[in-house]
């Protein structure tokens, strides 16, 4: 059960928790005020979806995510007035999917991990070219591109 492969599914696991537990870390840094999970949470959770699905699969790995999302609503209830942001616990619920996705789906689970990362770390950036670099009008006319791009193009024969 416990070969070379498994145990490298575990380390991209592991990796994917530690890239964005550092991300979170930092932004904990800075912000004094906000218990935010770091790191350590980061890389427990990617651990726990790993071995979660390792050990019974979908099933333990619903579970999980259940108590998962138990804790995060108490922790969220007892700090809201704090910090009303939800960012970093929908990023745990995700490191806790992926490190179970690592399991069968290293490359995927990866990737995404990168791609969370990556938006985690540009939040200053991407408000600040919603806000200020896009105008109303180039946003209507992204959303009619997705529109047809997403919705309609696949419908038509």
């Amino acid at each position: 059960m416990l070969d070379a492969l498994n145990v490298g599914h575990g380390a991209v696991a592991l990796g994917i928790g530690m890239l964005v537990g550092l991300e979170r870390e930092r932004k904990k840094g800075r912000n004094e005020d906000h218990a935010a999970a770091g790191l350590r949470t980061f890389a427990i959770t990617a651990l726990l979806g790993y071995v979660s699905m390792l050990l019974a699969g979908a099933v333990l790995v619903a579970v999980s995510s259940l108590g998962l999302v138990l804790m995060l609503c108490m922790h969220y209830r007892r700090h809201a007035d704090k910090d009303p942001e939800v960012t970093s616990e929908i990023a745990l619920l995700l490191v806790l999917t992926l490190g179970a996705l690592s399991l069968h789906e290293p490359e995927l689970a990866a990737a995404v991990g990168v791609v969370l990362t990556v938006l985690l770390a540009l939040r200053r950036e991407l408000h600040h070219f919603v806000l200020q670099q896009l105008s109303e009008e180039e946003l209507r006319d992204g959303l009619m591109l997705s529109t047809v791009a997403l919705v309609v193009l696949p419908l038509t024969p």
